[in-house]
């Protein structure tokens, strides 16, 4: 996802309001069975980590670096019944974990970097990635490249393990 000219503000706002949806949804289908029941919960895991991804490219845009820390909204301990989340700095993209704290539930990963296109303009841009398999596994970090020349857009993938998300 890149995001170039949006407010900081409005990316925060959706964030916030669709980690709450889908918190909403997970717990009201969870008695509704099992499968159903692990794929609402694994929702919860999902957005929560595309949230912080979408809130680190609003925070980049206004302070133009990435937050060490997890963002405000989602409270002093960074868990939750079933995840663990936390964040990591490293230089020009920081990775966002959601940490599954149950055995049949799939942990993600997001990333969120910064590049410059051809017209030398600063452009975040992020990928969210899924394990493969339920588990309390933290996934690896998902690998960056440079912009590709023919569609100037930047290169983000998956690693082994997991698989992105759309």
């Amino acid at each position: 996802m890149l995001i170039r000219n949006l407010s900081s503000q409005s990316i925060l706002v959706s964030a916030t309001v669709a980690a709450i949806i889908s918190s909403f949804i997970a717990l009201s289908v969870g008695a509704q069975g099992s499968n159903r029941s692990t794929k609402a919960y694994e929702t919860e895991g999902k957005t929560y980590v595309a949230s912080m991804n979408r809130s680190q490219q609003a925070y980049y845009l206004e302070n133009n670096h990435f937050s060490k820390t997890l963002p405000g909204w989602m409270g002093t301990v960074p868990k939750s019944k079933n995840y663990d989340f936390s964040t990591q700095v490293q230089g020009k993209y920081v990775i966002n974990y959601g940490i599954s704290r149950r055995s049949d539930l799939r942990s993600y990963v997001g990333a969120v970097g910064v590049g410059q296109n051809l017209k030398t303009e600063d452009i975040t841009y992020s990928v969210l990635c899924e394990n493969n398999k339920p588990g309390k596994i933290r996934p690896l970090a998902p690998s960056f490249a440079a912009f590709d020349g023919k569609n100037n857009k930047p290169l983000a993938k998956c690693t082994a393990g997991t698989v992105k998300m759309r």
